[in-house]
């Protein structure tokens, strides 16, 4: 057998080598579609975990930290990212969440908050009946009874036994009665016509005498007496007199 040169050696092992680099990224590089899934993947898993920590705080009454939780797992799955993929792992962690946010709401009272977050959801799972039960039960507890049978008996449709829903049924049926009978007494009578007379009597004024303002008097001013300047006129013709006979006599 024929040896080899050193420099032929060395050419041969990265001729092998190239090829296995092509082999590799051929088979074994993952694809942009396959990073993609992964990463994917890797939110529901966090969305799952956040959800089970939400559970965890939701069974010791400790509602306030579980919506949080709730709120975090859903900003974990943002709805764009996943498209067509993973749709089945996707829906099943939504649905979960936000029922679950739901009835946090209701625990806390926050019932215009479960409105909404029924409201939202029944947008993505139409027929989902305990969604169709929270909402019922948060229109019933702000007194909006009309919104609050509706719900319930949308969710009775969809599961005409579920003795929760026909118990609220007739609880908020009842509330309602008890309220048309009391705003039937509170206004079924007629009402008295305000009569402005009798709550403003007539004000009659009294009688004032009012004299008129005169008007002012115009301001007169003191006339001076002329006599007082008489010894000074006098005065002064003299001294003139006696200034001309002077310059007479001493240019004559």
């Amino acid at each position: 057998m024929e040896s080899k040169s050193l420099d032929q050696v060395y050419k041969d092992f990265w001729v092998a080598w190239r090829e296995s680099e092509r082999v590799y990224y051929k088979l074994l590089r993952p694809t942009a579609e396959e990073l993609i899934l992964k990463d994917l993947m890797a939110r529901i898993n966090l969305g799952n975990q956040l959800k089970e920590d939400g559970n965890k705080f939701f069974r010791s009454q400790d509602f306030t930290s579980a919506i949080q939780k709730y709120i975090e797992a859903i900003e974990a799955v943002p709805r764009d990212l996943f498209e067509n993929r993973l749709i089945d792992d996707y829906i099943k962690l939504k649905l979960t969440v936000i029922t679950n946010l739901s009835m946090c709401f209701l625990k806390c009272k926050n019932y215009e908050a479960a409105v909404l977050q029924c409201t939202e959801g029944l947008k993505i799972f139409p027929k989902n009946i305990k969604l169709r039960y929270i909402l019922g039960c948060a229109y019933g507890e702000t007194g909006d009874y009309e919104s609050a049978l509706e719900a319930l008996k949308d969710a009775k449709n969809l599961d005409p036994s579920n003795r929760d829903i026909i118990e609220k049924i007739s609880l908020y049926a009842k509330a309602k009665k008890e309220y048309n009978i009391k705003m039937k007494e509170m206004f079924g009578g007629k009402l008295i016509p305000i009569v402005k007379n009798d709550l403003i009597p007539e004000i009659k004024s009294p009688d004032i005498n009012i004299k008129p303002i005169s008007e002012p008097k115009s301001k007169q001013i003191p006339q001076e007496n002329n006599t007082n300047y008489i010894p000074y006129i006098a005065l002064g013709a003299a001294s003139l007199l006696g200034l001309g006979y002077y310059f007479l006599k001493k240019h004559k």
